[in-house]
């Protein structure tokens, strides 16, 4: 999968909690950091999980490490490539 097939997968919510978990943020602090309950994060997560094939943090972690490392370079960027950024989002310059 490359970067933009990624991108096309998850909704920009849902790649910016999946990027967070993969970086070993708790499900409580990325909740907290983007002001949504936990449970939304987890299914974010789930979401996440489903779309990529993984059922752990770490798996996840590798996954997107491997599947848009070669086109997109370090996982941040997908975050930075967003064009618009919720408000609240722990990732702001």
């Amino acid at each position: 999968m490359t970067a933009a097939a990624l991108t096309a997968a998850l909704t920009a919510r849902e790649r910016e909690v999946a990027l967070l978990a993969a970086a070993d943020t708790r499900s409580k602090d990325i909740a907290d950091g983007l002001q949504l309950s936990v449970r939304t994060v987890n299914n974010h997560l789930q979401h996440a999980y489903a779309e990529l094939g993984v059922t752990t943090r770490r798996e996840l972690a590798t996954a997107l490490h491997r599947r848009v490392q070669a086109d997109a370079g370090p996982l941040t960027e997908l975050l930075i490539s967003d064009t618009a950024q919720p408000s609240g989002s722990m990732t702001s310059a």
